[in-house]
């Protein structure tokens, strides 16, 4: 184990050295947005981004945010419908209609021409409309791309059959990364065998907006290389990363490695609940089985809470949040949190409409359990209060139950310009803010 030990920190300590080398030498020569990504050096013509695709087309311009999904079949699924396949129809049914400013990139990587072949056409198939509208591309990378396995770098001492699996997925995130390099503002990086939620496109949107600076990586879930966030503009040294250290290192240690040369993100920035949610059991690795789950991922009673879209408003609060949840997080349309800590006497969260609204409905969600006995974490004692169009003062409307609030405002109310949430004692330690949800009353 210590020889080991002794290995990897050798490793590091090459990575360090040749890292800087990199970032400084080659990570500020980009390449531009329509050419070949690559057109000097070791990955010479390995990249050119018109020939690689297989369906689909280039955004004439960049677009906002690239989903970029890596994926190869599963033979020991059998006949099973492919992963990736339920992944997309997830991704499509919950983007908004009005979806320009996201592309979804799907690299098949399959080495097996057939198999690679059949899961085009199966996509092909049934999402015919979405390759056609430019929302999804389909690519693959040229033979020549990848250099061959190397067992001597086998630091983890695992099997021959591991150490080529973990290679080849470094290499697919390389070809990934260096291919959507300024196809867009940011990337997500997700895997082929997830779902995901209502409104995770603002949710994605306002992590982002509300994000403490500086940041390299934004995570979008708990699990591995599942939603991790970049900005475009660093995908091109990254990709080089995953290409030079791809036999000594898996990926999620080689992001690990670039945070801490950058000296720029001195602290994960992970969103709670997490966006996307992880389904495959069955890896691309022959043999293995993935049971890992997200322990941030939103819980049964948050979906059963039907999506809804907020109006649009400022929150404000004078509560001091834990880590970088917001109050906005538990507003957005995505399952978020605002986790309060100290609460005293009199503070609050204000949601202050951008014009005032006759409202229908306010439900406010708080605790770690929510609708169980014994749930911690309340905002209790409290009430919610609205100010009324016109009116200097709030009113006091319903005093909170066991931590929660769902209201209906009559028909004959006037319209509300804000709507807060106001502590009337130390409720807790820690109160965990779930859901704020104004409902609009229809035709208003």
């Amino acid at each position: 184990p210590m020889r080991s030990q002794q290995r990897l920190a050798a490793v590091c300590a090459l990575l360090a050295l040749l890292c800087v080398w990199v970032v400084f030498e080659i990570g500020f020569s980009p390449p531009s947005t329509a050419g070949p990504v690559i057109k000097e050096g070791p990955l010479s013509a390995a990249i050119d981004r018109q020939a690689a695709i297989l369906a689909g087309k280039l955004p004439h311009t960049p677009v906002k945010y690239i989903l970029g999904i890596e994926s190869v079949w599963r033979p020991d699924r059998g006949e099973s419908v492919p992963y990736v396949v339920q992944t997309l129809r997830s991704l499509f049914l919950h983007l908004p209609s009005a979806s320009a400013s996201v592309l979804v990139v799907v690299f098949l990587a399959d080495v097996d021409q057939t198999r690679k072949r059949k899961q085009l056409d199966i996509i092909q198939t049934e999402f015919g409309s979405e390759i056609a509208s430019g929302l999804l591309l389909l690519i693959q990378a040229p033979a020549h791309f990848y250099p061959p396995p190397e067992q001597s770098y086998n630091v983890f001492q695992d099997s021959k059959e591991r150490v080529h699996w973990r290679q080849k997925q470094a290499l697919d995130c390389a070809f990934l990364f260096l291919y959507c390099h300024r196809l867009s503002s940011y990337f997500v990086q997700l895997e082929d065998d997830i779902e995901t939620y209502a409104g995770y496109l603002s949710g994605i949107e306002s992590f982002v907006r509300h994000a403490s600076q500086p940041w390299l990586v934004l995570e979008l879930s708990h699990l591995g290389f599942i939603g991790k966030l970049f900005r475009s503009n660093d995908l091109w040294r990254l990709g080089l990363l995953f290409y030079l250290y791809y036999a000594e290192l898996p990926v999620d240690f080689t992001i690990q490695y670039f945070v801490a040369l950058n000296g720029l993100q001195d602290k994960h920035q992970l969103r709670s609940p997490t966006l996307f949610r992880h389904i495959g059991i069955v890896s691309s690795l022959s043999g293995k089985n993935q049971t890992l789950q997200d322990m941030l991922q939103p819980k049964e009673w948050e979906m059963k809470i039907p999506p809804l879209n907020n109006p649009p408003a400022l929150l404000s609060s004078d509560m001091t949040g834990f880590g970088s949840t917001l109050p906005s997080n538990a507003y957005d349309d995505a399952p978020g949190s605002f986790w309060a800590s100290n609460v005293q006497m009199n503070q609050h969260i204000t949601v202050t409409l951008d014009q005032p609204l006759l409202l229908q409905r306010i439900i406010v969600v708080t605790g770690n359990t929510p609708g169980k006995e014994g749930s911690d974490d309340l905002f209790e004692p409290g009430v919610l209060e609205i100010q009324w169009a016109g009116e200097d003062d709030f009113t006091v409307v319903k005093r909170f139950e066991q931590g929660q609030v769902d209201i209906g405002i009559g028909a004959d109310r006037a319209a509300a310009a804000a709507v807060r949430l106001r502590a009337l004692d130390a409720p807790t330690r820690w109160v965990l803010f779930r859901r704020i949800r104004l409902v609009p009353r229809y035709g208003a």
